[in-house]
C-alpha cells in the first residue's frame, strides 16, 4: 500500500459507518509514502470529528508521526481530542494521550481515525 491506497481505505472507512452523514476530506500526498489527511465528519447527531494526520506508509505498515482527532458537540465546543504533540510529559502514555471536555489530558494508546471514530461514538452514546 501507498500513502494513495491508505486515502482510498480511509474514504471506505468512513464511507461505511452510517452515523456518518456527511464528510469533507482533504488529501495532500508528499510523496508516494507519505500524505497529509484532514477531514471534518458530521455524525448523525449534530456532533462533528475533526481530523489531521500526517501518514507514512511502508507496505503493510501505518505510522502517524503526527495525528489530532477532535470531537466537538452539537454547540460546537470541544468534548474529547486525541493527539501525539509531545507537551503531556507527565501521561503515561506520552506522548499520546487524549483530553476531555475540560482539556484535562489522560493516558491513552496510539490512535487511528478509526479508533478516534469509535471513541467519538462512544461518547456520543454516553450522552
Amino acid at each position: 500500500m501507498n500513502a494513495q491506497g491508505y486515502h482510498r481505505q480511509l474514504v471506505a472507512l468512513i464511507g461505511s459507518i452510517p452515523a456518518i452523514v456527511s464528510s469533507d476530506i482533504s488529501f495532500r500526498e508528499i510523496d508516494e509514502n507519505e500524505c497529509y489527511i484532514k477531514a471534518v465528519l458530521a455524525f448523525a447527531s449534530g456532533h462533528a470529528l475533526h481530523l489531521a494526520e500526517y501518514v507514512i506508509v511502508r507496505g503493510d505498515r501505518v505510522t502517524r508521526p503526527k495525528y489530532r482527532y477532535q470531537l466537538l458537540t452539537t454547540e460546537n465546543k470541544p468534548l474529547a481530542r486525541w493527539d501525539n504533540a509531545p507537551h503531556h510529559k507527565s501521561v503515561a502514555t506520552f506522548p499520546d494521550h487524549w483530553h476531555d471536555a475540560t482539556d484535562q489530558a489522560h493516558p491513552s494508546r496510539t490512535m487511528s481515525p478509526a479508533d478516534a471514530v469509535a471513541g467519538s461514538l462512544a461518547l456520543i452514546e454516553a450522552g
